[in-house]
Order: structure tokens, then sequence, then C-alpha cells
């Protein structure tokens, strides 16, 4: 059945009534997930807020800021500069055509403190898988696994994907993964997709799965969305393995979860689920918060 493309979406608003930006930490190393971010945030017509942490390191003999003889107090606006030159080459591949340029922020201190800092109150905070190297024993960049901890709006962790594939979720009845199902279905409007729903650790599919699914459809199509496609998973395995199958099963250009489920199925709660999901997930990985009141 052919359906109506989908109407615009709400856009979600920052403190000040503005649009809540999409904030994406803007390291030498992350131009993958710099273009995730343009690419998610003109799909629901956000601004993006590129975000550069940098420390005394910068001003080590060797470093751009020292060989170019800049002193430490115009470290920031050549950090600025770079930063925005690599954008706007990022943003020419992906296909950006916003008016104006995503804002920059440079600033020192630790890399995590400053992006969670900068995404009070964005839409969501977009980061590479790899940032910050291997601070962690869950083979995850400690920028990464920072971001997860810390953030109190939407984390992505970014690995390089093709972008056309479904919008795959995982869904438990809990309302963190209620969040997650609604940012799912918005998402896979913007993107012309269809939308995977997996219900882990169930041999099959329950009735309360349906009727929360057709609850949650009902109400993105009242907020002015029309849903593609939606195909449900139920599968009585592990959570983190039957999401991960799926993801790869269905090619998807991202997989989506919640922060911390625990409803009727497996929990896919961030301390354990969530983690081997953004360790072992070959596409990037969105866990959702829920937007505060």
């Amino acid at each position: 059945m052919e359906l109506m493309r989908p109407a615009p979406e709400p856009r979600p608003l920052g403190r000040a009534g503005h649009a809540a930006p999409v904030v994406v930490g803007a390291s030498p190393d992350a131009d993958a997930a710099v273009g995730w971010a343009l690419r998610h945030a003109r799909r629901a017509d956000l601004p993006v807020h590129l975000v550069r942490a940098y420390d005394a390191g910068e001003l080590r003999p060797n470093r751009a800021a020292c060989a170019l003889g800049v002193p430490a107090a115009g470290v920031r606006d050549v950090l600025a500069r770079a930063v925005l030159t690599r954008a706007r080459r990022i943003a020419r591949e992906v296909g950006w055509t916003a008016d104006v340029d995503p804002s920059v922020e440079v600033a020192p201190g630790d890399a995590v403190q400053v992006l969670v800092h900068a995404a009070r109150g964005a839409s969501m905070l977009v980061v590479g898988h790899g940032e910050g190297g291997l601070g962690s024993l869950w083979g995850l960049g400690s920028v990464g696994l920072g971001a997860l901890w810390h953030a109190t709006t939407s984390v992505t962790v970014v690995r390089p994907a093709p972008d056309d594939g479904p919008v795959v979720v995982g869904v438990d009845g809990s309302f963190d993964a209620t969040e997650a199902l609604r940012h799912a279905l918005t998402d896979g409007a913007a993107r012309d997709v269809r939308t995977v729903v997996v219900a882990a650790g169930i041999a099959a599919r329950p009735g309360w799965l349906q009727a929360h699914l057709d609850t949650v459809l009902r109400e993105v199509t009242e907020a002015g969305t029309t849903p593609g496609s939606v195909v449900v998973v139920a599968d009585d395995d592990r959570p983190e393995r039957v999401l991960l199958d799926a993801a790869s099963r269905y090619r998807a250009a991202v997989l989506i979860v919640g922060h911390r489920g625990r409803g009727r199925t497996a929990s896919l709660a961030l301390g354990s689920v969530g983690h081997e999901l953004v360790v072992g997930a070959s596409v990037p990985v969105t866990v959702v918060r829920p937007v505060p009141a």
C-alpha cells in the first residue's frame, strides 16, 4: 500500500524556544560522526552545533598550533576555522544544503565534559565510535563511553555504514523503550524506509506488543508524521544477540534502543545490553533518552 509522504515533524525545542540542535563531537578523527549528524539534522530540519574540545597537548611541539606559531590565546580561533573548513567539505559530500554553516564551539577541557555540557537541551549528541582511543575495557572509545553514561540527551555512537537501510529498534514495553520506538518510527518516516521492531526474550509475538505498537503508531501519526511499513520480530534469544542479528540481517542504517528499558521482555538496560550493542554493532547505535518535561 502506498503511504503519503510524511508531513514535517514538529521540531524539538531548546530552553529558549529555538530548535534544539544536533550536537556533534568534531575531533579530527570524527568525520563519520559529523557526516551522520549533518544527514540526520537535514532530515529532521534541525541545526547542527560542532563542538571541539582541546587541552594543553594542542600546544606541544609538532602540533598544528605550535607549528604555525600561534600563541595560546589564538588556539580557539585556529581550531574553530579548522573545524568549520572540515565540516564544509563533509557537508558537500553528504548534500547538506542549509543556508547557514553549522555553529562551532571550541572549548578547553576534558572532551566528555565539554560535549556533555554543550549537549544540554540538545535534541541529540553524536560521537564517533573510536573517539578518545581505547579508553575502556568495553572496546569503545573513552568519549563514546563517557557520552553514553553522562549525557542527559539521546546519544548516537557512529560507525561508518550505508545510510539507506531500515531502522531497527528494540522494544520491551517499558517507558524508555516506548520513546525509542517513537524515535525510530519518526526517523524511519524521515528516511522513507521501513522500521523493524524487535522484541527479544519472547518466543512469539504477544498481544501486548501489537497493542503497544498500534498505540505508538497512532501517537506518531497524530503528531503529523506518517510512518512507513513496519516489520515485527519476536525471538526468545538474548536481547543483544537478537538485535545485532536483526541489524545485520536487514542491513540496518541505524539500531535504536531506549536508555534503560525494564519492561515485559529481557532488559535493554544501558549498563549491559546497550553497551554490547554499541561495541558489537557494525552500524550507528542511538540510545534514546526521554525528552525532559
